[in-house]
C-alpha cells in the first residue's frame, strides 16, 4: 500500500531524520561549555531584571512611607498649633 498520498509528510512538521542529510538548520548547536564571564553574562540577563525591580520598588514604597509620615506630622502640627483669625494673638 503506498503511504504517500498527495505528497502528504508524517505527523510532524519536520521531515523525517534520515533525510536531513549532514545536520538540521533549524536546531542550535551546542558550542561546549561557557566561558566565566559568559556564565557572569547569562547571570546578569537571567536575574537582572528581577534585582532591578527589587530596587525600584523599595525606593518607591520608602519614598511613598516618608509622603505619609511628612503628612501625618504636618497634620499633627496643624491640630496641635491651630491658626486664629486675629493676628493680636
Amino acid at each position: 500500500m503506498n503511504i504517500r498520498l498527495n505528497g502528504a509528510r508524517h505527523s510532524g512538521h519536520s521531515v523525517p531524520a534520515p533525510q536531513w542529510g549532514v545536520m538540521n538548520p533549524a536546531l542550535p548547536l551546542h558550542l561546549g561549555a561557557l566561558h566565566p564571564y559568559e556564565q557572569l553574562l547569562v547571570a546578569l540577563v537571567a536575574f537582572g531584571p528581577f534585582v532591578v525591580l527589587f530596587v525600584v520598588v523599595y525606593v518607591v514604597r520608602r519614598r511613598d512611607v516618608a509622603a505619609e509620615d511628612a503628612d501625618l506630622t504636618e497634620g499633627q502640627a496643624a491640630t496641635a498649633t491651630p491658626a486664629s483669625d486675629d493676628p493680636e494673638g
